[in-house]
């Protein structure tokens, strides 16, 4: 599962802050150590659950071999200019093709300025929840992918591989990607992909 940009996901897939809560919250689970520039964390409060109401297991013809039944995109603007990018994801798998495409999560971001928090990464078998992110491989991909074009962006690629992914599993990944450019001073710009090459039963762009 291809995840392009601070707010997108899948392959070829505002407000002010909140007011701190007067109750104190539990401590968000420790970094892990490793590659730099991401964290294991809770879901941030700011964040509006969704669930998916679609149950499908099938696929169209010609689709990689999986179905998304939810893509979440949910983007938190601060007064201060800062940002956040939550992404999450939930995809059945159809066929044989799908499970390598959803056993790894590919998460972009430039790492001069943004960090990465994970939050999901499940696989969800005969109705029970399996963690997967405990055992995760996880790695950071130092590539430029518009070096031939003379180009250097910055952005780095955040690998993050699922072990016992099989056929008919519903596969969740969750994560926010932080930090503005700085080169926008406080304005706000971004893309949302809005086409996918698996069929989306359910898109929220909050």
């Amino acid at each position: 599962m291809a995840l392009c940009a601070a707010a997108t996901v899948l392959p070829g897939l505002s407000g002010a802050q909140p007011a701190a809560k007067a109750a104190a919250k539990p401590p968000a689970r420790a970094a892990v150590a490793g590659a730099p520039g991401y964290r294991i964390e809770r879901t941030p409060e700011w964040v509006k659950p969704v669930q998916p109401s679609s149950v499908a297991t099938t696929a169209a013809a010609g689709t990689p071999g999986y179905r998304v039944t939810l893509m979440d995109a949910q983007t938190l603007l601060g007064q201060d200019g800062s940002e956040q990018a939550y992404t999450r994801t939930r995809a059945v798998i159809t066929d044989s093709a799908g499970v390598q495409v959803l056993s790894k999560a590919e998460i972009y971001f430039n790492p001069a300025f943004q960090t990465v928090a994970l939050h999901e990464a499940v696989v969800w078998r005969n109705g029970t929840r399996l963690d997967r992110l405990k055992g995760a491989r996880i790695e950071l991909l130092r590539r430029e992918e518009g070096l031939e074009r003379l180009t250097l962006t910055g952005v780095q690629t955040l690998l993050v591989l699922l072990n016992d992914v099989r056929l008919g599993d519903t596969v969740e990944v969750a994560y926010t990607v932080r930090g503005a450019n700085p080169i926008y001073k406080g304005r706000y710009s971004d893309t949302f992909q809005l086409g996918f090459a698996a069929a989306v039963d359910e898109l929220q762009l909050r």
